[in-house]
């Protein structure tokens, strides 16, 4: 497998922030359509230009260093959602992060140690449903945006085949009988 990151669904834990030990409810939401679950990432750096202010020798030197990484995970669920999913879900992400509460979003449910502090960051919300009126089996147009609530030092990346931290695949290695 080349897919580095993991590819299964998303999970979201809410938290209440007064007591932050163990999650009030985990939302694992629907595998996205098939524009997909994405992450963008902002870089925030420090740049200097530095000028020469030798007459005879003018000189300009570009400097810069990345401090770390604001990130944002869109969840596109354009083409379809089933209603299910619109209210067992997404609602109640929208009503928690309304109440104040934390949310942490895992954007692959097979690499738990993948987990970022987020904020909902939807300016708006679609919703449609799709053909068939009455007897339409999914809604559209519904969007997810969240943005890490924190700078993140590290992209956070794990090679394709990794298991868990600490390294390897979980897989026995070659010649033991386990």
């Amino acid at each position: 497998m080349s897919i580095i990151n993991g590819y299964s669904e998303p999970v979201v834990r809410i938290f209440d922030p007064g007591s932050p030990g163990t999650a009030e409810e985990t939302i694992t939401l629907p595998l996205t359509n098939s524009l997909g679950l994405t992450e963008s990432y902002e870089v925030k750096k420090i740049f200097h230009e530095l000028i020469s202010l030798t007459p005879g020798q003018p000189d300009i030197v570009n400097a810069q260093q990345i401090i770390g990484y604001m990130i944002t995970f869109t969840l596109n669920y354009s083409r379809w959602i089933t209603g299910e999913a619109l209210y067992g879900a997404v609602k109640k992400i929208f009503d928690a992060a309304k109440a104040g509460r934390k949310l942490f979003l895992t954007p692959r449910a097979d690499a738990p140690w993948r987990e970022f502090e987020v904020l909902l960051a939807n300016e708006t919300l679609e919703l449609g449903i799709n053909k068939g009126g009455r007897k339409a089996l999914t809604h559209r147009l519904p969007v997810l945006v969240f943005r890490s609530a924190k700078l993140e030092s590290d992209l956070k990346w794990f090679p394709p085949g990794y298991a868990e931290p600490g390294g390897g695949t979980g897989l026995p290695i070659e010649g033991s009988n386990m």
